[in-house]
């Protein structure tokens, strides 16, 4: 199983919606079960600037069969928990994967 993260720049809305066509493109490529997509919503230290709110953003990615998270690089804020979601995906893969379950 692979990860793809897909970043946007949490608080605007266009570059949320950019998110779209990347996931389309993402599952010409990939079968369901071969892929886990994380969508990062960077920039939460935007707060002020925000155009939607954290609950939109995870509706969307739950719709999706996403998983959402929020981070802002200039403060550090929740960057090591995307890593190490990232990892425990990989980690739950391995362990799963049908050709380890014979």
């Amino acid at each position: 199983m692979s990860v793809c993260v897909c970043v946007s720049l949490s608080p605007f809305q266009a570059t949320f919606a950019r998110a779209k066509p990347w996931l389309r493109e993402l599952e010409k490529e990939f079968l369901p079960n071969e892929l886990v997509i994380v969508l990062v919503g960077n920039k939460i230290d935007l707060a002020a600037q925000r155009e939607f709110t954290f609950e939109e953003a995870e509706e969307f990615a739950k719709s999706e069969s996403l998983t959402y998270m929020e981070t802002s690089a200039k403060s550090n804020h929740q960057v090591t928990e995307v890593l190490v979601a990232i990892g425990q995906f990989q980690v739950r893969s391995r362990w799963t994967a049908p050709e380890l379950l014979k």
